[in-house]
């Protein structure tokens, strides 16, 4: 998502998509419970 971190880049480019694609999935979870909770 975001490439123009400097520390996005080398060895840890695989590691950094990880981590944002492991937080889309934790905050579309929450997303999902708090409306299915409140509606």
């Amino acid at each position: 998502m975001f490439g123009t971190e400097p520390w996005g880049y080398g060895g840890y480019g695989q590691f950094h998509m990880v981590i944002w694609i492991i937080l889309a999935i934790v905050v579309a979870g929450v997303v999902w419970r708090l409306r299915s909770g409140s509606s």
